[in-house]
């Protein structure tokens, strides 16, 4: 018996002004089988969520290049 699929996530590689991402989010609808797009809104918890795992990246990277 196969799995069957109800939803995708996508994430963008940036944030997108809302009226630049309008133009994705119809993009997305225009699409066979698609029955809503919603956006979610970039916050203070996004921002907090990238900036540890770059802190997270140049310490490993600052192993690898020097050492302990």
């Amino acid at each position: 018996m196969t799995d069957r699929v109800n939803a995708f996530v996508v994430v963008l590689e940036d944030d997108f002004r809302d009226d630049d991402a309008e133009r994705i989010s119809q993009a997305i609808r225009a699409l066979r089988g698609v029955v809503s797009v919603q956006p979610h809104l970039a916050d203070i918890s996004d921002l907090v969520a990238s900036q540890r795992i770059r802190h997270e990246i140049w310490e490993k990277i600052h192993v690898v290049i020097f050492g302990a």
